[in-house]
């Protein structure tokens, strides 16, 4: 029974232990199934969060594309407006290269340390004959010869070391095809922004052919008729003549003695009217003759259309329409002259006996109208100059009396004056505004040259008249202004003075304004004064009284 019992026992412990194997094992199982759990579970969380970090990144990720995206299209855009502009200054650029290479002017351009070329254009090439290969990057030493050399370096020096435009009206250049040449050249420096020289620019005109046709034409006058030539000598003579009366008036005004100032004055007068009388009475027939000539050469031309090829280019040479339609000026402005000295001869007589002196009353305008008439030929435009505008503001006036041959003199010479000053400032400011249409700015090798608005002002003279009351005496004043550069506050003072001149030496004689003021103050007892600005323009101011003080003292006498 023990033995049965343990018999039984030993597969029910064999049961057990298995059982508690098993047991053991499933817990076993069942932790480490725990264990994974829960490490399944730490890394999914940390795949969760690499997962969300992922996220985040690619969302950065994404914007930092989008703002990539968005700079390279932008930089796509500004590439191809920068390839645009630069076509454009491309073509700009070719097109102002055209335009020198292509210019009738030679220009040149040279480096400021060894004064070697760095641009010859193509009228270079054919005015010296030395192509671009030959000269770019060799000074004038290594092109023409040691004299000429000299003079052209001489000239750059002083042009880099003035800074300013420097003007060779005649240069002579010894070319490698056409033999001895002759220039107008004008050399001016480049600067840098800082101001330091770096180029020097030069363009020169061949002149040779205007300065041959010159000395032809001076050969051909001095071989002209005989009529001519005697119309010449006569112009001299009235020219002599003109300035001998000229300085007279001058030492008449200084005069104080009226006993040796009309002795002075009617000697004057007597020598001046032999030749003026000779001049005056041949101008009619000068006129005459000069009309035949003239007719007959329109029936040569009308009956002879086709004239010889000889007669044809000296024809073209002498601008023969020109000469036919100046003669007659030429003529007319003689005969003009002619009367305007008889008139002054008349008016010295006059001084020497003032009892014969004559006031007359007379219109104004009229004496002003025909003034300008005469000088009406240097007020239109020529030579790139665009002429003088006249402005009349003429106000109601009546008949004044005075000197009306005077007071024409008066007239002409400060008009005169006024058309000297506008020319001189015209030409200033074309040749300023030239200039800078060639180097605007600092102009440097391969950069586009700007185009410059600089505009020449229209130059003007503006006359005024009107009538005012001063001191219950009506008086006439006449103003005359232009537009030009004006006259320095240390001229204003002196310029009523006899022989004083802002003109150039050889220009004027210093006697016009100091006449006029003797005329209008000391004849006709008025008032002559000059205000002016420099670069404002210059006024005068003319005031004569209407009825002559002399004539109207009388008349108060009598009432």
């Amino acid at each position: 029974m023990i033995l049965t019992i343990q018999g039984g026992v030993v597969p029910i412990m064999a049961l057990v232990v298995g059982a508690f194997m098993a047991v053991r094992r499933y817990y076993s199982l069942l932790v480490e199934n725990f264990r994974i759990q829960k490490n399944t579970k730490n890394q999914l969380a940390q795949a969760k969060a690499e997962l969300e970090r992922a996220n985040a990144n690619l969302e950065v990720l994404a914007a930092r594309a989008k703002n990539l995206l968005q700079t390279n299209q932008q930089l796509e855009r500004e590439i191809i407006e920068r390839k645009q502009a630069q076509k454009a200054t491309a073509n700009t650029h070719n097109l102002l290269n055209s335009i020198v290479e292509n210019l009738p002017l030679g220009i040149f351009i040279k480096e400021v340390n060894e004064l070697r070329f760095v641009f010859w254009n193509k009228a270079n090439e054919e005015l010296t004959g030395y192509s671009q290969e030959e000269v770019l990057g060799k000074n004038d030493y290594g092109i023409f010869p040691p004299e000429q050399a000299d003079f052209f370096t001489s000239r750059d020096r002083e042009v880099l070391a003035s800074g300013k435009l420097l003007e060779i009206l005649e240069e002579p250049i010894q070319t490698k095809h056409q033999g001895l040449r002759i220039l107008h050249t004008k050399k001016i420096p480049i600067f840098d922004e800082a101001g330091t020289p770096q180029y020097l620019l030069g363009i020169s005109e061949d002149i040779t052919e205007r300065k041959q046709a010159l000395e032809a034409l001076g050969e051909s006058e001095a071989a002209q008729s005989s009529a001519i030539a005697s119309l010449q000598q006569q112009a001299v003579q009235m020219k002599k003549a003109m300035q001998t009366l000229q300085s007279s008036q001058s030492q008449l005004v200084q005069n104080e003695k009226m006993s040796s100032l009309g002795q002075l004055v009617a000697g004057v007068a007597h020598e001046i009217n032999n030749p003026v009388s000779f001049i005056y009475g041949n101008l009619a027939y000068a006129d005459q003759y000069t009309q035949n000539l003239l007719h007959l050469l329109q029936l040569y031309q009308r009956y002879y259309p086709d004239p010889v090829p000889e007669i044809e280019a000296y024809k073209e040479n002498i601008d023969l329409t020109f000469v036919i339609e100046d003669l007659s000026k030429i003529l007319s402005s003689m005969k003009l002259g002619a009367d305007r000295i008889r008139q002054i001869v008349l008016s010295l007589r006059n001084f020497s006996r003032l009892d014969q002196a004559e006031m007359k009353a007379v219109d104004i305008h009229e004496g002003l109208d025909s003034t300008l008439l005469i000088l009406q030929h240097r007020m239109k435009a020529k030579g790139g100059n665009q002429g003088i505008e006249l402005i009349k503001e003429y106000g109601n006036l009546p008949l004044v009396e005075c000197h009306a041959g005077q007071m024409n003199q008066v007239f002409m010479n400060i008009l005169n004056n006024a058309i000297d000053i506008l020319e001189e400032y015209s030409y200033q400011h074309l040749a300023i505004a030239t200039i800078e249409n060639l180097h605007t700015h600092s102009l440097q090798l391969g950069q586009t040259p700007p185009i410059s608005n600089t505009q020449v002002p229209v130059a003007s003279i503006r006359i005024r008249t009107e009538v005012v009351e001063i001191d219950d005496c009506p008086q006439v004043v006449i103003r005359i202004r232009d537009n030009g550069s004006g006259i320095p506050p240390e001229a204003i003072t002196r310029l009523f003075d006899p022989f004083f001149t802002t003109k150039p030496v050889g220009k004027g004689t210093g006697l016009g304004l100091s006449i006029s003021h003797q005329i209008v103050v000391e004849k006709h007892g008025g008032v002559l004064t000059c205000s002016s600005e420099p670069g404002q323009g210059t006024e005068f101011y003319i005031e004569i009284p209407i009825v002559h003080r002399r004539a109207r003292t009388c008349q108060e006498a009598e009432t």
